[in-house]
Order: structure tokens, then sequence, then C-alpha cells
């Protein structure tokens, strides 16, 4: 009887361990498909140290829980770094971080994963850290701003949080020793998510928050810790403030000279430090885009570029920026009026300006179109000015007949088309046949494709730079023109060939 029963006891077990073997394996395999496939694709990528660019938080999600954020961890630190011991080069060159990053995230990516890739033979050039209005340890920013090969860095909506002194912190704020330890709280809106562990620890995980013992500071405080090998500096939507602008002004002027590009998009308080801004003298570009500027800030902007820049060839002892190129307030509606303004001021002081979406109605762009089109000396080589509708036709064909700088006049809507009559845009091709140097004209048009295909001809042999038959200096057209057919030559058109080697022959006969 006992041998039966372990007999068939043995066969029960038999019969029943392959199913638990399957059972585990399917929930293995769970496991890996309940992965964020995004995730799957970054940890696959660093593992043979082909990734380019780290990518969080934008478009899918990359973590459901903690433990997708540690096998990330794990695979940087297991296989990631030892193929860097063996390769000696990383070809890693980004690291974005989006708003759309799980709260419980943001403090293991920010504590952990950038600091363990912010290491040579590592050359992280550009960072972003797009969030919103997430606060974040002053400590933790100054440690990833500061990482030296930095070529670029984009901070969009983000609070820096500085701990209290203890002298600073309220009496009923006091802790134990053994329990000190500053923390704060990750939040969106006004939700608390989280909070965040001023001590360092090795789960990376959010702590008690504790309101007293931290302070906000604007993210002008972590400027004077930025690389400075940094050439391009955005700070989005981080609440700038006149005074704000001064320091900042104050800290690029003493110490970030390579700085080229400066965006402050979005900072809705800039007072009136645009002439700070203007008098930069190493920023090539500018962006005020979305800054709700008003009339009293356009006349500062203008009467700040005539005593800052220099007009052509002009200088005098008011300019101090040589350099400055671009300028972009697209999206500043209420300053409106005083755009002309604006385009008269830097038509012979600016390369390129934006003034895109800015309510620019028929009275203010007729305006526009004759400064373009009168200004001796014109610097302007592109001007934008979407999101309006065409109406000062005349203004327009005098600016095409009569400028001979711009190279890119963009004036079309990207949403919403205002469509060109026919008979506008033919007299406009017409228009284009004496214009040597626009080489792009966005318009919106309506059923136009044989007179765009007219207008492309032009546009075809502006690139290839016929203007250079307007030009008096013989041995410049000579010493240029052989690369000017080589251009039309890779062009591929045949008539762009034929109608420089016709009107170029009378002109280098010899």
């Amino acid at each position: 009887m006992t041998f039966r029963i372990k007999n068939l006891s043995s066969k029960i077990k038999h019969k029943i361990s392959p199913t638990h073997v399957s059972i585990n394996n399917k929930v293995v395999s769970q496991n890996k498909l309940s992965e964020p496939k995004n995730l799957q694709v970054i940890k696959a990528k660093l593992a043979q140290n082909a990734l380019v660019e780290l990518r969080l938080g934008f478009d899918e999600v990359e973590f459901y829980s903690r433990h997708d954020i540690q096998s990330l961890i794990h695979v940087i630190k297991d296989q990631f770094l030892y193929r860097l011991s063996l390769d000696k080069h990383s070809c890693l060159k980004s690291i974005k971080i989006g708003w759309k990053l799980p709260s419980f995230a943001v403090g293991p990516i920010l504590q952990q994963v950038i600091p363990m890739l912010l290491q040579e033979p590592i050359r992280i050039t550009h960072i972003q850290l797009a969030m919103q209005n997430t606060p974040i340890p002053e400590s933790c920013l100054k440690r990833i701003v500061s990482w030296p090969p930095l070529h670029s860095l984009d901070i969009r909506s983000i609070r820096v949080m500085r701990p209290l002194a203890m002298s600073e912190r309220p009496a009923t704020a006091y802790t134990s020793p053994s329990s000190r330890s500053s923390s704060f709280s990750y939040t969106h809106g006004s939700t608390t998510t989280g909070s965040f562990n001023n001590r360092d620890n090795s789960s990376g995980q959010f702590q008690e928050f504790s309101p007293h013992s931290w302070k906000s500071e604007n993210i002008v405080s972590i400027v004077p810790h930025v690389s400075l090998s940094v050439k391009t500096l955005k700070l989005v939507d981080c609440g700038l403030r006149n005074h704000h602008v001064y320091e900042l002004c104050k800290i690029i002027g003493r110490k970030m000279h390579g700085l080229q590009e400066l965006s402050l998009r979005h900072n809705r308080d800039l007072g009136d430090g645009f002439g700070h801004l203007l008098s930069l003298p190493c920023i090539k570009k500018l962006d005020l885009s979305l800054c709700d500027l008003d009339p009293h800030d356009g006349i500062r902007i203008a009467r700040a570029m005539e005593k800052y820049l220099k007009c052509g060839g002009e200088t005098t002892k008011g300019n101090n920026n040589h350099h400055l190129q671009k300028l972009t307030l697209a999206g500043n509606y209420r300053m409106a009026e005083t755009i002309p303004d604006i385009v008269r001021a830097a038509s012979c002081r600016l390369v390129e300006l934006d003034c895109s979406f800015c309510d620019v109605q028929s009275k203010i762009q007729r305006q526009v179109f004759s400064i373009l089109a009168s200004t001796p000396n014109c610097t302007l080589k592109s001007y934008s000015m979407q999101g309006t509708r065409i109406n000062g036709v005349n203004e327009l064909l005098a600016c095409i007949n009569c400028n001979t700088s711009l190279r890119r006049l963009v004036l079309d809507h990207p949403r919403d088309p205002f469509p060109v009559p026919l008979v506008t845009m033919e007299r406009i091709a017409e228009a284009m046949k004496s214009n040597y140097s626009l080489c792009t004209l966005r318009i919106d048009t309506y059923r136009c494709e044989k007179v765009w295909h007219k207008m492309e001809f032009w546009f075809e042999l502006n690139q290839c730079g016929r203007r250079i038959l307007l030009q008096s200096n013989d041995e410049q057209r000579t010493s240029a023109w052989s690369s000017i057919l080589a251009t039309a030559v890779e062009s591929g058109d045949a008539n762009v060939i034929f109608w420089l080697l016709k009107h170029g022959s009378s002109v280098f006969a010899s």
C-alpha cells in the first residue's frame, strides 16, 4: 500500500513539473513583454555602445515602475560601461529629459543615470531638461550643467531648490540630529508626487518632504556654474524677471565669452532689460519669442538696437555688440504696432529677423515691405512674418524689385493658410525676373502650380549665384564664375545652365 502511494505521488509530481516549468517561462516572457518597447531599444543600444541620444519623457512611456529604472541602471553599469572600457569611445552625444517622465523616475534619472553618463570618455555635448515647473535641488543641477564638454544647454520650466541654512529655518522645522536631512517634494501643479533627499542614497528614491527646509531660487542661480564651453544656452519658461536679466547678462559678460546663442522664450516679465541683452558682446542669436512683449517693449528693443548694434559699416562709441545676427520675436502679438520700428532698426544691423505671429495687419504690413524696399545698404538676408494675410501686394512687389539683400522671405501660415490669388502670384513671378538675390519665398497659394514652376526657375538661378552678373569687380566675378557653373550643373536643370551661359557669355567672353 505504501509503495503504491509513493509511486502515485511520483507520477503526479512528474506530470506537474513540466507544467510548472512552462508557467515560469510564461511569467518570464510576460515580464519581458511588459517592459516598455522604447526602454528595450534604449537598453539594447546602450549595451552595444550604439546609442547617440538618450531621450526620455517625450513621446512614448519608458518606465512603468521603479523596476524599469533599476534595469536601465544595471545595463549602464554592467554592460555599457564595460563596453566603453573596451571601445575607448562613446557614440552618446545628447541627453534629453522631458515632462512626461513619471514622478517616481525623476529622482533616479537626475541623481543616478545622468551622473553615470557624465564621465570620460563619454562626450555629452547637448543636455535638455524640459519639465513642468519641477523642483530640482540646486546641487543636482550644478553637477549636470558644469559638465566640461557641454556645448548646448536647454532648460525649460524648472524650479531650483536650495536648502535653507539652520539659522534660516523656523523653530518648528527643527529635527533631531539622527534624522536631520534636507528634502523636498517633486510636484506637478499643486499635487505632491514624492520627495527628494539631499543625502546621497543608493536607491535614488524620494524621501520625506520637509517644506521648511528648502527655498525656491531662480534658474539664474546656477548660470555661474555652467560649463564655459557652452555655446547655446536656453532658459525657457523659467520665470525670469527684470533683475534676473540684469544678473544673467552680468554673468555672461564676465565669464561666458564663448556663448553665441541665448534663448529666453516664454519668460513673460522681462521688464526693460533689453538693453543689457542687446549689448552683450558675444551673442550672435537672441530669441525673445512668446515673452508677451507690448508696444513699450517694442520701442525699447528698437532703441536698444540703435544704441548697441552697429549699422552697416558705421561704428560709434556706444556700440558694444558687433556680433548679433539673428533676433527672434515670434508670438509677441501685443507689440504689433511697433514692428515697423523694429524692422527699420534691424534692416541695417541684423542678418535675420523673425516677427512671425505678431498679429501684423494690412497697414503695418505695408510699412514693413516699404522699409525693406527703401532701406539703403540693407543687411537683412532672412525675414519671417508668418501668420498674416498678404494685403500689401504693391509694397511686396516693390520689396522684391528693389531689395538686393534678402535671400529668404517667409510669409506663409503653417496651419491656417491664406491663399494668394492667381493674379497676384503672376505679378510676383514677373517681379522675380529682376530679383537676383531671393532664393526662398514662402507664400500660401491655391492651384498656382504653373506659376510656382516658373518662379522656381528664378529661385534656382539665384541659388546658383546669378547676382554675380551685377557686380562691377571683374576679378571677383571671373574667379567665382566656374563655381557658379558647377553649381548649375549639380542642379541638373538644363534651362538654368543655358540661361547662365547665355547671359554670362557677354561678361566672361574673354
